[in-house]
């Protein structure tokens, strides 16, 4: 059974309630705190933190579920589950790929290419508690190589670049870097590949470059990663 995800929100004193409850669950959204797949904590519970009524949680969830940000699941297992940020832009992406319209060479350059902008704005912008995270999703990767399951968690390789993007601060450049990731994750998925060598301490390496703001440095290593990952690809 899914488990509520761990966070705390506060009291809600605006006019318009639900549209701050729906202010501060995408606000621990773009701080990272909360992720796709993740599930929000019991209506209940919310109401609870938020200092509102049931119907003001609801409201705002239906919000949320029209934007297209959490789906709303029936049952014993159901519940508010967030979404893949920019699932149409990702269904779109892959459409045009399955259809031929664009080459994997052409997405190859465009995701070398929107990854040097990315780290640069990260090296800019990026808070200690944005590459702290990205430290504590390398732990997870590294936990679950151990494990012998390699490829398998995915999620932890896609959700790094996720929360590179916050760092960021731009949402566009969030989805499009959400949505690149998860097409290349699928590829990954069918190829299986065993992971590549020394992906933990690059990593590793890579975030001590962001958070020495050296751009040059963080932007080359990622762009060698990226070129064989995608020349396995083929």
């Amino acid at each position: 059974m899914t488990e509520p995800v761990a966070i705390s929100f506060g009291p809600v004193r605006s006019a318009r309630l639900f549209e701050e409850i729906c202010d501060q669950i995408r606000g621990q959204l773009s701080l990272g705190k909360i992720g796709p797949g993740d599930k929000l904590p019991p209506e209940r519970d919310l109401a609870g933190q938020f200092g509102v009524s049931r119907s003001a949680v609801r409201e705002a969830l239906r919000a949320l579920e029209v934007s297209g940000l959490i789906e709303l699941r029936k049952g014993s297992r159901g519940g508010a589950f967030m979404l893949a940020e920019g699932a149409p832009l990702t269904q779109s992406f892959e459409s045009m790929l399955d259809l031929g319209r664009i080459s994997m060479h052409d997405f190859t350059e465009a995701r070398i290419l929107i990854t040097e902008v990315v780290v640069r704005l990260a090296c800019e912008r990026g808070t200690k508690e944005n590459f702290d995270a990205m430290e504590r999703n390398i732990d997870l990767l590294e936990a679950a190589i151990a494990r012998g399951e390699g490829y398998k968690t995915l999620s932890h390789i896609t959700r790094f670049y996720d929360l590179l993007a916050i760092a960021t601060g731009n949402q566009m450049l969030r989805f499009v870097t959400h949505s690149i990731a998860e097409i290349l994750s699928g590829l990954i998925a069918a190829k299986q590949p065993a992971p590549l060598a020394n992906m933990v301490e690059s990593r590793r390496e890579f975030v001590k470059y962001l958070r020495q703001r050296d751009a040059d440095k963080a932007g080359k290593l990622l762009t060698e990663h990226l070129m064989r990952v995608h020349a396995r690809m083929k």
